[in-house]
């Protein structure tokens, strides 16, 4: 038998936002550093390039909305299908850890704190 996994909970997919949030890491550290050794941040936008101004103040933000988006579609997927999961163990689970499960709608820093005291 096939176990069935959606693609957002196979090992490509999560391997793949694995490296890009390494990546997302190294190039902030490194313009971190590059920031703090030519004096900090520039907050001035007058006199930049249209390129320039648009890398500087709008492409961090298109970045980090598709990266949401893709995290976010993840991680609902792993919190709906949580429960038929923990049906399809060996033996059974009990309603409360399988069908009473629901944490897409549990507010999301207390998800790992539900799971945990799931445990």
């Amino acid at each position: 038998m096939k176990f069935w996994k959606p693609v957002t909970l196979r090992p490509p997919l999560l391997l793949s936002i694995a490296a890009i949030t390494g990546c997302f890491i190294i190039v902030l550290e490194y313009l971190s550093r590059l920031s703090h050794r030519n004096g900090g941040l520039v907050f001035a936008v007058n006199g930049f390039s249209t390129t320039a101004t648009f890398s500087y103040l709008y492409l961090p933000t298109l970045i980090a909305v598709f990266y949401s988006m893709l995290w976010s579609w993840v991680d609902l997927d792993a919190k709906r299908l949580e429960p038929y999961f923990q049906m399809s163990k060996e033996g059974g689970v009990p309603a409360r850890d399988s069908l009473f499960l629901h944490y897409p709608f549990d507010f999301v820093a207390f998800a790992p704190y539900r799971a945990l005291r799931r445990g």
